[in-house]
Order: C-alpha cells, then sequence, then structure tokens
C-alpha cells in the first residue's frame, strides 16, 4: 500500500479527510479479518466477513479520493477485487470517474 494512503507518513490533506481515513481503516480492518479467517474451518463466519468486505471495499471506492496516490489506489482495489462485479459496483465506478474529472479540473 502506498505510503500517501496509509496513516503513517499521511500528508495534511489526508490525514484530515475524515471519511477517507475512516472508510480506509475499515476497509484495512476487514481485509485482516477476512485474511485472517481463511484458512478456518467456520465458512459460516467466513462468508459473513467476506460479506462486511464487500461491502468495505464499496464504501472505499465510493468516498472521495483526496489525493492522486489515493485515486490510483482505489483503481489498483477495484481491480484486485473486480468491484465491477459486485451488486452495486457500478456506484463505485460512478464515483472514481467523479474522482477523475475533479482532479483533471485542477
Amino acid at each position: 500500500m502506498p505510503d500517501q494512503v496509509r496513516h503513517d507518513g499521511l500528508p495534511d490533506q489526508v490525514r484530515h479527510d475524515e471519511k477517507w481515513v475512516s472508510a480506509l481503516d475499515r476497509f484495512r480492518e476487514a481485509d485482516s479479518r477476512l485474511a485472517a479467517a481463511a484458512h478456518g474451518e467456520d465458512e459460516r463466519l467466513y462468508d459473513r466477513l467476506g460479506a462486511r468486505h464487500d461491502s468495505a471495499v464499496k464504501a472505499l471506492l465510493r468516498t472521495p479520493a483526496p489525493t492522486l496516490v489515493a485515486l490510483a489506489f482505489k483503481l489498483d482495489l477495484l481491480i484486485s477485487e473486480q468491484a465491477w462485479e459486485m451488486t452495486g459496483g457500478e456506484l463505485c465506478l460512478g464515483s472514481l470517474r467523479r474522482d477523475v474529472y475533479r482532479f483533471a479540473r485542477g
């Protein structure tokens, strides 16, 4: 994960963007819990954690990117998670489009 997207070394404009930091925290927590349960025997737990993970992915992708680095992170996440296949994934694509246009305008 790029340093500009993690909490350590966050530029002020990212560190003070509470929505982005909150969505990123939620994603990182869900990702960590899902990874920890990946090799367990409790399939129902894994399914619940998977649903929470998908929700956290979509929430982060729908959160406006505060920097170009954050936008790049969102694009990487979109691709790695194949978010366009998720229910509601089209909303994530719309959010990315808005980010791109916002940064293009300066």
